[in-house]
C-alpha cells in the first residue's frame, strides 16, 4: 500500500529530463492509509533527480510530493513541480519527507495543503538512520500553502536538526501561507523548527512577500522561536515576526524593490533585481521565476450599507461602500478598490443568509446578505442591538461558513439530506452565537472524517438545540461539533446515532464533541444530554469515546465544567490494534492536562446506561 507513483521506490537511480503528467490518487480515508506517494517516484534512496518536472496532482497520506515522497541521501537538481499535492501528513511540492539530502535550483508552482507539515518545497526535513546533514539552495515557492493543523512554510514545513544541521540559503517564498487552526505555526519560509545541542537549522539571504493568515504562531520568515538565520527580509504585510536568533527585518513594498535593502545579498553571481520585468523583487541568476501577475486573494474590507433584505422586495442590491483588497502574487497590495471596478453577482434571493460573488480581474470573493419574511420578523429577532440571522433550512446551514463569526437563529425544524457536510471546516471555524431555539435539526451525514453537525467551532455559544438522525465519520466524530475549541455548549439534546470507523493515529468520538480543547476562555457544558446510540470501531493507537466528549484537554491554570448534563444511552468500543490504548466513559472517554495544573469539574452529571467495549490492547473504562 506504500511508495507509489511512475516508480514506487528506487536505490541509487538517476531519474533525468523527466516530465509526468495526469493525476495520482493513492489516499486511504477508512481502512487504510497510504505512505510515500509521488508523481515519479514514491521513495528515493541515494538517487539523483535532475532536470525533472511534474505536471500531475498528488493525493495521499503522508510523505507525499510531486517529484518524490520520501527521500533519503538523495540529490535534486532543477527540478519543477506544477501540480496540487494534498496530504495529511508531510507535503511539499518538490519532496514530502527529505533527510540527508543536497536540494538546489527547485522551484514550485502548485497548491500545497496537508494538515501538518506542508511546504512549497519540502514539508519536512528530518534525520534518519545515517542521513543527516541536508542543504536547501537557490529555490522559491510561488503557490499557496495551507496547514489545516500545524507546520506550514513558504519553503518547508517543519525542519528537525536532531542529529545532523540543516541549511537553508538564498531562497525566496511569494505564496500566501495560511491555517485557522490553534496552535499552527506558519511562516514565510519555514513554518517551525526543533534542534539539539550540537545541531541547528539555519535560514540565510532569504525573503518571502507571501501573506500570513493565521490565528496563532506565525511570522514573516518563521512561526518559531528555534530558528537561526541571518539577512532575512519578508513584505511587512506578511505578519510581524516572532522568531528569534538573527537578522529579521520587515520591509515596506517600496523597500523590497531596492537591491540596498537586502544586506548580504549577493547580486553579482546569485540574485538580481530588473525593474522593467513583471517580476520585481530580488529573482535568482540561475534559477528565473516563470511569473504572469494575478489576484491570490481578493478581500472584502468593506460591506455594503445595505445588507439586509425582506422576502417582498424586488432585490436591487446595494454595492454602495463595498470596498475590496487585492493580494498579487508578487507581494503588491491593491486597496479599496470600488464598484466601478468589479462585478457582482445577482443572488437567489431566498429566506435566510444569501451568497452574493464579487469578481475582479478573475479572482472572487464573496459576502452576505440576509432576507427575512417581513420587518415584524426581523424586529423579533433584534436581541439587544443586533438583529440575528434567520435559518430555515439546509442551505442556510450550509451558507453559514460565509459569516462562521454571525449570530443565528433556527426559526423551524429543518431536515439535512445526504448532501450535508456539516457547518463550516477545519479551516473555516463557526465563532458565533447559534441559538437552537428548541428546534429539530435531523442530520444525515455519511463517512466524513470529521462528521458532525458543526465541524469546528471555537470561541462559539451553541444553545437550544435538538439532533436526530445520523451521523457516520472516521476520525474526530460528533453529533453536534466535531472539534470543539473553547466554546459555550448549552440544553442540547442528542437523539442521532453517532457512529465512526477509524484508522487514523487518533480517534475521538462524543455526541456534544468529538475532541474538546477547553484550553483558555471560560468554556462550559451545561444541561446537555445524550439519548442516541454511539458506536466506535478503531485500529486508531488512541481511541477515546464518551457520551458527552470523546477527548478533553484542559491547559495550565484553565478550569472548565460540565453540569446537569447525562448520558442515557448504549456507548460500545470496539478497537483492533494490538498496541493501542482505548477509553470508553459514560461521560468523558479521556481527560489529558498540557501542564498537569487545569482542572475540570463535573457537577450533576451522569450516565445510566451500558458501556460495551472489546480490545486487543489497553482498556480504561468508567
Amino acid at each position: 500500500k506504500d511508495f507509489k507513483g511512475l516508480f514506487g521506490y528506487a536505490v541509487g537511480a538517476t531519474f533525468k529530463n523527466l516530465t509526468v503528467e495526469g493525476n495520482i490518487t493513492v489516499y486511504g480515508s477508512t481502512d487504510e492509509s497510504y505512505s510515500n506517494i509521488a508523481a515519479i517516484c514514491g521513495g528515493a534512496k541515494e538517487c539523483t533527480f535532475l532536470n525533472c518536472t511534474n505536471n500531475a496532482n498528488v493525493k495521499g497520506n503522508k510523505n507525499v510530493g510531486g517529484i518524490c515522497g520520501r527521500a533519503y541521501g538523495s540529490t535534486f537538481t532543477n527540478c519543477e513541480n506544477n501540480g496540487i499535492i494534498i496530504a495529511d501528513e508531510n507535503a511539499g511540492g518538490i519532496c514530502g519527507r527529505v533527510s540527508g539530502c543536497s536540494l538546489s535550483l527547485l522551484r514550485n508552482y502548485g497548491d500545497v495543503s496537508a494538515k501538518t507539515h506542508c511546504g512549497g518545497i519540502c514539508g519536512i526535513i528530518n534525520q534518519y538512520s545515517s542521513y543527516t546533514d541536508t542543504v536547501l539552495l537557490k529555490s522559491f515557492n510561488s503557490a499557496s500553502v495551507t496547514s489545516s493543523v500545524s507546520y506550514g512554510g513558504g519553503i518547508v514545513g517543519f525542519a528537525q536538526a536532531s542529529t545532523g544541521n540543516i541549511e537553508i540559503a538564498n531562497c525566496f517564498n511569494t505564496g500566501n501561507i495560511s491555517s485557522n487552526t490553534k496552535n499552527a505555526y506558519l511562516g514565510g519560509i519555514l513554518g517551525d523548527c526543533s534542534h539539539s545541542t550540537s545541531n541547528q537549522t539555519t535560514v540565510t539571504n532569504c525573503y518571502s512577500t507571501g501573506k500570513i493568515t493565521s490565528n496563532s504562531f506565525s511570522g514573516g520568515i518563521s512561526g518559531g522561536t528555534n530558528l537561526r538565520y541571518t539577512n532575512c527580509y519578508y513584505l511587512n504585510n506578511s505578519s510581524l515576526p516572532i522568531c528569534s536568533g538573527g537578522s529579521n527585518t520587515a520591509l515596506s513594498a517600496e523597500a523590497m524593490l531596492l537591491e540596498s535593502s537586502y544586506s548580504g545579498f549577493d547580486f553579482s553571481s546569485i540574485w538580481s533585481i530588473n525593474p522593467a520585468s513583471d517580476f520585481k523583487y530580488p529573482t535568482l541568476i540561475d534559477n528565473p521565476i516563470d511569473f504572469e501577475l494575478s489576484i491570490t486573494i481578493l478581500e472584502i474590507t468593506s460591506l455594503p450599507y445595505n445588507t439586509t433584505y425582506y422576502q417582498s422586495d424586488s432585490l436591487t442590491l446595494d454595492t454602495s461602500n463595498l470596498k475590496l483588497t487585492a493580494y498579487y502574487n508578487d507581494g503588491t497590495v491593491e486597496k479599496n478598490i470600488d464598484d466601478s471596478s468589479f462585478t457582482v453577482s445577482t443572488p437567489e434571493f431566498y429566506l435566510g443568509l444569501n451568497p452574493v460573488t464579487v469578481t475582479y480581474k478573475g479572482a472572487t470573493a464573496v459576502f452576505p446578505i440576509f432576507v427575512y419574511r417581513d420587518l415584524f420578523e426581523k424586529q423579533a429577532l433584534l436581541f439587544g442591538t443586533e438583529y440575528y440571522i434567520p435559518l430555515y433550512s439546509q442551505k442556510n446551514l450550509e451558507n453559514i461558513s460565509l459569516y462562521p463569526n454571525g449570530k443565528y437563529f433556527v426559526q423551524n425544524d429543518i431536515i439535512c439530506d445526504s448532501s450535508f457536510s456539516g457547518i463550516c471546516s477545519e479551516d473555516n471555524v463557526f465563532s458565533g452565537l447559534f441559538l437552537g431555539n428548541n428546534k429539530t435539526i435531523t442530520l444525515d451525514i455519511q463517512n466524513q472524517g470529521y462528521g458532525a453537525l458543526f465541524i469546528s467551532a471555537s470561541s462559539a455559544t451553541i444553545c437550544d438545540l435538538v439532533l436526530d438522525g445520523s451521523v457516520r465519520g472516521n476520525d474526530i466524530v460528533g453529533a453536534l461539533v466535531a472539534y470543539l475549541s473553547n466554546s459555550q455548549i448549552s440544553s442540547i439534546t442528542n437523539k442521532a446515532s453517532v457512529y465512526a470507523i477509524s484508522n487514523a493515529t487518533n480517534a475521538y468520538v462524543g455526541a456534544i464533541a468529538g475532541y474538546a480543547d477547553f484550553s483558555s476562555g471560560t468554556p462550559y457544558i451545561l444541561k446537555c444530554k445524550n439519548l442516541g446510540e454511539l458506536s466506535l470501531t478503531s485500529s486508531a493507537r488512541t481511541s477515546s469515546l464518551g457520551g458527552l466528549i470523546g477527548h478533553a484537554d484542559v491547559s495550565t491554570n484553565n478550569s472548565i465544567s460540565i453540569s446537569k448534563s447525562h448520558n442515557n444511552s448504549l456507548i460500545s468500543l470496539h478497537a483492533t490494534n494490538n498496541s493501542s490504548s482505548d477509553y470508553i466513559g459514560g461521560i468523558i472517554g479521556s481527560i489529558t492536562s498540557v501542564s498537569g495544573s487545569g482542572t475540570l469539574e463535573l457537577n450533576e452529571v451522569f450516565s445510566c446506561k451500558q458501556l460495551a467495549a472489546s480490545t486487543s490492547s489497553y482498556l480504561y473504562a468508567g
